[in-house]
């Protein structure tokens, strides 16, 4: 059983490495004012042992776990443009019968431009993502004489060049605001490996109170595009799919200081759970910002 179980998971790894890589943090119709930043560092933590394969059945495995820490930066460059930057700089991924796979992840840039502003500000997003990370990154095993490691890399190994459009709404004297955006990935290959494209949607809304505390929520979809057999290299996440959802706030503690949280889960709506470890993902962190 044990030799079983391993090699179902050398071959089903893992649909949550790939969605951080490529998550970046939820996208707004909003850019910065020029010269004004925000920086933040994170930490997070996701365990599951329930996998939902390329059909989208459930199977249950040895657990997995990660533990991240993330830095993500705005700066505003001009006043319609925005530049940001999102990597791990450092991450932790192992199996309950292996040591750790560690090291850095994929580096995105984003260049954000505003194309509306007022009301309904309406921004463009061109967001290339480099393989920084180590693509084959092997774990030992610790108990099978079968399988003697398996690989957990921190990064795909391969150039995404992402595009997005969003579009945001402040409702004036009542402190709520709403965005929401729509993204195309253009993939690459890794070695001789070729990828289908990926799409990614999702809805945001916040509520300030007090002037200090932000609660909001998301609704997130992804899925993948093309024709591209969906074999070989499964922690590549060719094939990948799910709707999440999450809960966050922002607790204002200075004038620059923020404290920041959030809860990310998934379920099946338009698109089925499919090449996914599912299980709640907690986030903390420290944001630094200057208007």
């Amino acid at each position: 059983m044990k030799k079983a179980s391993f090699l179902i998971l050398l071959f089903l790894v893992v649909f949550f490495l790939e969605g951080i890589f490529n998550n970046a943090q939820a996208q707004s119709g909003w850019v910065r004012d020029k010269k004004s930043a925000y920086l933040q560092l994170s930490y997070s933590y996701f365990a599951s042992d329930n996998f939902y394969n390329l059909s989208g059945n459930k199977l249950t495995t040895n657990t997995f776990s990660q533990h991240s820490i993330h830095f993500y930066g705005e700066y505003g460059l001009l006043d319609r443009l925005t530049i940001i930057a999102s990597v791990p700089l450092f991450r932790a991924n192992q199996f309950k019968n292996t040591d750790s796979a560690i090291g850095v992840g994929d580096l995105m840039l984003q260049l954000k431009y505003a194309l509306l502003k007022g009301k309904f500000p309406l921004a463009i997003i061109i967001a290339p993502e480099f393989p920084t990370a180590k693509a084959d990154n092997f774990a030992t095993n610790k108990e099978s004489i079968f399988v003697d490691r398996i690989n957990l890399p921190t990064g795909d190994g391969e150039f995404n060049l992402w595009t997005m459009l969003a579009v945001s709404h402040s409702f004036g004297d009542v402190p709520l605001y709403i965005s929401a955006h729509a993204g195309y990935n253009f993939r690459t290959k890794y070695q001789e490996e070729e990828f289908n494209d990926q799409v990614r949607y999702g809805l945001e809304l916040g509520y300030n109170i007090a002037q200090k505390l932000t609660l909001n929520t998301h609704l997130n979809g992804f899925a993948t595009v093309g024709n591209q057999p969906l074999t070989g290299d499964f922690i590549r996440s060719n094939g990948t799919s799910y709707n999440s959802y999450s809960i966050g706030a922002f607790y204002k503690l200075t004038e620059k200081l923020r404290l920041t949280g959030q809860v990310q889960g998934y379920f099946d709506g338009l698109n089925e759970r499919k090449n996914l470890y599912s299980a709640p993902v907690f986030t903390l962190g420290l944001a630094w910002e200057k208007k």
